[in-house]
């Protein structure tokens, strides 16, 4: 039975990421600012993209190397969440959303490599496709946050400010939306919502494109040998 639910989750491996992210997404709005106490929705979030991971057979370099800065990451953010000194309780906040970002990029990275080394692109490959939308979506909020708290006049908001409005701004940015409820007021931010519009234009034109061919490729060649037979 347990080598079953292993061997079930290792072929759906991004299906249960999947999942993970867009629940996460859609309760995002009526989570706080940051958790009280042990962040449990950072704890989900970082050990379904370790499982994931350590599900694509990756080096024992590439797995220790994300290990190492998610418990980084998940360390910090618990310091940060029992500081209540308003100057230190900032500085860990940057410094937890640094280490989170560092974590993503390099979940990004590996996940991507596996999938440009995926011969057969099946479901599944394609919904870790999507994920890795919703990661570089999250990746780049994150540096938002990181710089509106370094300066608080990077960003023009026309409603009330917090974190969970980076999020927004962040999908809006990368779907090329536009609607201007929040602007990049200095240069580096508006560079980097520049860079993150690209970013996503070049991602689902080039790499879900590629997979989208590939899978409907393989299912094209499948049917032509049931029909030889």
């Amino acid at each position: 039975m347990r080598e079953k639910l292993i061997s079930n989750f290792i072929k759906n491996k991004f299906s249960h990421l999947l999942a993970v992210i867009i629940i996460l997404f859609l309760i995002a709005p009526f989570l706080p600012e940051r958790d009280v106490g042990l962040p449990i929705v950072s704890f989900v979030f970082l050990g379904m993209i370790l499982v994931t991971l350590r599900a694509l057979s990756l080096t024992r370099r590439a797995l220790r190397w994300s290990m190492s800065i998610a418990a980084a990451a998940f360390l910090v953010d618990v310091i940060g969440t029992f500081d209540t000194h308003p100057i230190l309780d900032e500085s860990f906040y940057v410094v937890s959303t640094a280490v989170y970002s560092a974590f993503l990029a390099l979940a990004i990275v590996l996940i991507i490599k596996k999938l440009f080394t995926e011969r057969k692109v099946t479901g599944d490959t394609i919904k870790g496709a999507i994920s890795i939308y919703f990661l570089i979506g999250m990746l780049f909020a994150l540096l938002y946050i990181a710089v509106d708290h370094i300066d608080g006049a990077a960003f023009y908001f026309t409603g009330p400010e917090k974190d969970i409005s980076l999020f927004y701004f962040s999908f809006v940015t990368m779907t090329t939306l536009g609607y201007g409820d929040i602007i990049p007021a200095d240069k580096f931010a508006k560079n980097l919502a520049a860079l993150q519009a690209v970013v996503g234009q070049m991602y689902i034109a080039i790499l879900v494109a590629r997979l989208v061919g590939l899978y409907t490729a393989g299912r094209t060649r499948e049917r032509m040998e049931e029909k030889a037979e």
